[in-house]
């Protein structure tokens, strides 16, 4: 099972960041400025933390923390500069309309009593939202010419018509987040086909009132436009995308299972190289492939 990365529950993670933290307000009150100065500039890294302290995206996560090591570098730079300029950098990064006035409410320590405090706190849990880490191989990548260990062979799992590869236990949290989410957006275009399906005979008996308003009253808007092909085109769209959506994942299964199958021939070859004492040698994986195919064929 590839290495998934959870930031909230990452000890490296939080040791880094509070370190960056740390840094830039140490290096902030060590500025040849003004107090208030040197206050407004703790407050701008202390909101920028708070606005960017729950992203789950890997690709976010290290931007913001590049940008904070750009600007710890900025301050290291500027702090051999004259004292009129650092001061007109200051306060230009926090002026009259400060960070902390308008992008973070904490800011304005306002007395609220215990009470109130816990009624206001939303009490609803959310499964985190995760991501695989950016270095981590794709599924259909394998399988690999060689391993580090003993080679353990996958298993074809079948989860509500989705398919995939289940290399040993607990399940990947990123895997279930990827199956609820296929899950959910197949449910609602379900929702979405029985509102439609509904909504054809309402279509029908308005072009056929249409239709007596034009024979017996010669009211006539626009014969072409006819209430019907609305509902019966999003109808068309939904089905389009629900046959589409489960040839995906006939075409998925059938990847996968020809991967669970190269990994038993590669195992039963390195088991049979360690059997005789020979080290397990290079694998030919097209021809492989291609016997994998020939079987799957024939089954």
């Amino acid at each position: 099972m590839p290495p998934h990365f959870v930031p909230a529950r990452s000890g490296v993670h939080r040791i880094a960041c509070l370190a960056l933290y740390r840094s830039l307000v140490r290096r902030s009150s060590q500025l040849q400025i003004g107090e208030h100065q040197q206050y407004a500039l703790r407050q701008l890294v202390k909101n920028v933390f708070l606005k960017n302290r729950k992203f789950q995206s890997p690709s976010k996560i290290v931007e913001a923390l590049n940008l904070g090591y750009q600007s710890l570098e900025t301050l290291q730079h500027v702090s051999s500069k004259p004292v009129q300029l650092v001061a007109k950098l200051v306060d230009s990064l926090t002026g009259p309309n400060a960070l902390c006035k308008e992008e973070n409410p904490k800011c304005g320590h306002k007395y609220r009593p215990s009470g109130e405090a816990t009624k206001s706190r939303k009490t609803t849990s959310f499964a985190p939202i995760v991501w695989p880490r950016p270095d981590t191989p794709l599924v259909l990548s394998r399988p690999f010419q060689s391993t580090s260990g003993k080679r353990h062979i996958p298993k074809l799992v079948n989860t509500n018509g989705i398919p995939h590869l289940r290399f040993k236990k607990p399940q990947s949290p990123f895997l279930s987040r990827v199956i609820r989410d296929k899950i959910r957006q197949r449910e609602k275009r379900f929702d979405r086909l029985q509102l439609l399906k509904a909504e054809i005979p309402m279509a029908r008996a308005e072009d056929e009132w249409d239709s007596i308003l034009k024979q017996t009253c010669g009211i006539d808007d626009d014969s072409s436009v006819l209430w019907i092909r609305a509902p019966v085109s999003a109808l068309q769209e939904v089905r389009a995308k629900i046959q589409a959506s489960h040839s995906k994942n006939t075409m998925l299964g059938r990847q996968m299972y020809k991967i669970v199958e190269m990994e038993k021939a590669l195992a039963e070859i390195e088991q049979g190289n360690v059997g005789s004492g020979n080290m397990p040698g290079f694998v030919d994986h097209e021809a492989l492939s291609a016997g994998c195919v020939r079987q799957s064929k024939v089954l």
